[in-house]
């Protein structure tokens, strides 16, 4: 079921998978990255969410063309912040222990 899209990954010649979410959470679990239980697996993919959202975010604000409008921007996107993972330290990926 090819999308045409870019990235793809292909796996096996057999298999393609687009969307580079999907395809950084396949090779996550492939190389054993995912974390070791659901707990772990769950905050993984709060991190993947979470960068999304900034990437999101920023090309929201450069897609803006005036600097006025871009504080609007920026103060709707920080009434709506999903981002409160990345404040605290113990949450982050090298703390996790993987197998």
């Amino acid at each position: 079921m090819p999308q045409y899209v870019v990235p793809v990954l292909e796996v096996d010649g057999r298999t393609n998978i687009t969307q580079s979410m999907a395809i950084s959470r396949y090779l996550a679990r492939q190389f054993d990255l995912y974390g070791k239980n659901a707990q772990e697996m769950a905050l993984v993919d709060q991190i993947i969410e979470t960068v999304e959202d900034i990437f999101f975010g920023v090309l929201k604000f450069l897609e803006t063309p005036k600097a006025t409008e871009r504080v609007v921007v920026v103060c709707e996107e920080r009434k709506h912040q999903r981002t409160p993972i990345l404040g605290r330290k113990e949450n982050l990926p090298g703390q996790l222990q993987w197998k």
